[in-house]
């Protein structure tokens, strides 16, 4: 059985498969090295903008779990603090039932 390639594959003859020989002539016979070249350096610049967006969106989210982290360490102390000085606190909050 012989395996069907799409059109624009590179055969194993390192043909592309379904592309006119003549449209192939044309493609690199415009194409030169210099433009190849900035055309590379262009995409490497791109892709280098991009990991570094990436690195900066990591930190941002570890940084705000961190956040969230000691707001919820202080709440939880300041919570502990209450319940332990709770009568120190509040001494005079029973003179509304008496009256």
């Amino acid at each position: 059985m012989s395996e069907e390639k799409e059109i624009g594959e590179i055969g194993a003859e390192g043909i592309i498969v379904g592309l006119d020989p003549a449209a192939a002539a044309l493609v690199l016979a415009g194409a030169s090295r210099k433009g190849a070249d900035a055309y590379l350096d262009d995409q490497r610049h791109h892709i280098h903008e991009q990991l570094k967006q990436i690195h900066l969106d990591i930190l941002e989210k570890w940084l705000g779990v961190a956040l969230r982290l000691a707001t919820l360490i202080v709440g939880l102390a300041i919570r502990a603090e209450i319940a332990a000085n709770n009568d120190k606190l509040l001494p005079s909050v029973s003179w509304w039932a008496t009256t």
